[in-house]
């Protein structure tokens, strides 16, 4: 197998979708990537049974707290990758299978000098399926320069848990780095059911603070365009309904109208990603 210098760092999960993600860290070492996957001590051992071609590295910081189930902060992740001798890093979630593309790895190392490199999945049928749609509201792999590491401040998000693919490459942004949107159709996704609960609200809540805390310092003009006034009376108002007696009718609506205005937010964030992208199709 050919070393192209790529190192992918992910955290696979032993208990779901194991076809469909051996298939796909199956179809990432076919294009000559590297491949570590962080996990628990519970399930590093399963992992190395069934994946023998790939580094699995034992990390017991997980976000068990947080998302009630053991995932991996993306700083843990940076911190192996950036232990790696790989040119250039990635970050993939471990259900994305790439189709197989030859010039595919020398087209990234050449896009990732000094930079990084994102883009969203296809929503495909089938990973051989010849249409799918790009997803349009999240993004799910990215490389980068190894020197980018730093780039990226100690944060709560966990890979499998939302709204870190968005501050991924706006704090890239933040950081007056170049950033690259790539259009690619070799980045598949079999959908799949996802269940929300109170961890997607707590996500999308630190998401919100986190960016909003950004607005008034940076070099760029983030957050000019947008009103960010109610947030903090929008999320008192919710907080509140948990420590008092309300009807359930007015719970439900203060949650609404925090609900409306994180989606706000989250278009927002993406646009402003977007229009400081330069945007490839591959």
């Amino acid at each position: 197998m050919i070393d192209r210098g790529i190192v992918i760092g992910t955290s696979i999960s032993p208990h779901e979708r194991l076809e469909i993600q051996s298939i796909a860290i199956e179809s990432w070492l076919s294009h000559g990537f590297k491949v570590i996957s962080v996990n628990c001590s519970e399930e590093t051992q399963i992992l190395k049974n069934n994946y023998p071609a790939i580094t699995v590295i034992e990390h017991d910081r997980t976000g068990q707290l947080l998302a009630r189930k053991p995932v991996i902060f993306i700083n843990d992740i940076l911190h192996y990758l950036r232990q790696s001798n790989g040119k250039i890093l990635g970050i993939i979630n471990s259900d994305i299978f790439i189709h197989q593309t030859p010039d595919l790895p020398d087209k990234i190392l050449e896009l990732c000098k000094g930079k990084l490199v994102f883009g969203p999945r296809m929503e495909v049928p089938t990973f051989n399926a010849l249409n799918g749609q790009h997803d349009p509201f999240g993004f799910d792999y990215f490389f980068f320069d190894h020197s980018l590491v730093p780039v990226w401040p100690e944060t709560k998000f966990c890979l499998g848990m939302p709204f870190w693919d968005h501050w991924f490459p706006l704090a890239a942004l933040l950081a007056k780095k170049n950033i690259t949107k790539m259009i690619c159709n070799q980045f598949r996704h079999i959908p799949h059911p996802v269940s929300r609960d109170d961890s997607f609200f707590s996500f999308n809540d630190y998401f919100a603070s986190l960016t909003i805390a950004q607005f008034k310092n940076n070099q760029i003009g983030f957050g000019k365009e947008f009103d960010h006034s109610s947030y903090e009376f929008l999320r008192n108002s919710v907080i509140e309904c948990e420590n008092q007696l309300v009807s359930e009718n007015v719970k439900m609506k203060r949650y609404e109208e925090l609900a409306i205005f994180f989606d706000k937010l989250s278009k927002y964030v993406i646009k402003f990603i977007n229009d400081r992208s330069e945007t490839i199709n591959l």
